[in-house]
């Protein structure tokens, strides 16, 4: 009936009973611990979760299903282990990462200020996906850094401009303020 509430029970009374056959279980206790993330229930979703760990449930799922419920509790420092994890297994294997791993990565290394990791990661991104989209967002991002001196800032609008990710007005004009005010008027 698609009562989550009414499955996260029917799989706890299950987990009960010695009927679990014992090559569903570390499936079952993931989805356990997903219904408990999906009715809120966060502590019992990391029990479950790390149950199907200890059990050999070792999917990918389960992995930003930790990441989420951290993120969900306002914790993006303890969320980011679990995210770089499954950058590095796949960096390991030779797997080409997905561009939203990456976008989950950075922004959770903004939530928690580490501008080196974000700078890094921006870097690999833009190295897997190279696009004028992604050239600007990055650059974007990256001209929000705090404490960056005006050098560096007008260095990333020469970037932005020489890669042909100049969007808006807004851009070309940020651009050309800060040029001005640096002394570099022509430009």
């Amino acid at each position: 009936r698609g009562d989550i509430q009414a499955q996260r029970v029917a799989l706890t009374d299950m987990f009960k009973t010695a009927a679990v056959p014992a090559a569903d279980a570390p499936r079952l206790r993931y989805m356990a611990g997903l219904y408990s993330f999906q009715v809120g229930n966060y502590d019992d979703a990391v029990a479950q979760l790390n149950y199907a760990r200890t059990l050999g449930y070792g999917g990918i799922d389960a992995t930003m299903l930790m990441a989420d419920i951290q993120m969900r509790r306002g914790k993006p420092r303890e969320a980011r282990p679990f995210v770089e994890q499954l950058l590095a297994e796949y960096r390991a294997a030779g797997r080409p990462i997905p561009a939203a791993w990456y976008d989950r990565a950075i922004s959770l290394g903004y939530q928690s200020g580490d501008w080196a990791g974000v700078g890094a990661l921006y870097r690999e991104r833009l190295a897997a996906f190279p696009s004028v989209g992604n050239w600007r967002s990055a650059i974007s991002n990256s001209l929000s850094t705090p404490g960056m001196g005006t050098q560096i800032q007008l260095d990333l609008y020469r970037l932005q401009a020489a890669v042909g990710a100049m969007a808006s007005e807004r851009d070309f004009q940020a651009y050309a303020s800060l040029a001005e005010r640096n002394g570099h008027s022509a430009e």
